[in-house]
């Protein structure tokens, strides 16, 4: 973890950019938190909030993830919930198993 060796009020940021390519990472396996800068449209005040999609789930750039051969480490129950939030959407408005079979005629 990022923040290993820190107390509960430290945190070790690392400032990313706006744009950047992330790997949900095995809770224990060096990730952090994923943040956005936030400002209080009626303060002015700064912060941070989780990054959308991010919540629950440890973070580590994919170059990073590449460059240290942490593939075995990416938490691919992240993956595993979009894929199930998505057949659970479709569900709403059809049949899944009907949608995805190759035997339909067109």
């Amino acid at each position: 973890d990022m923040n290993e060796g820190l107390s509960e009020n430290e945190h070790n940021y690392k400032f990313i950019g706006k744009v950047g390519n992330f790997c949900p990472i095995k809770q224990g396996c060096g990730g952090g938190i994923l943040l956005r800068g936030t400002v209080d449209k009626k303060t002015g005040d700064k912060g941070f909030a989780a990054a959308t999609g991010s919540k629950g789930y440890r973070w580590l750039e994919a170059e990073e993830v590449r460059a240290n051969g942490k593939e075995a480490d990416i938490d691919k129950d992240y993956y595993n919930k979009l894929v199930d939030d998505a057949v659970d959407t479709i569900n709403k408005y059809g049949d899944f198993e009907w949608f995805t079979d190759d035997d339909l005629p067109f």
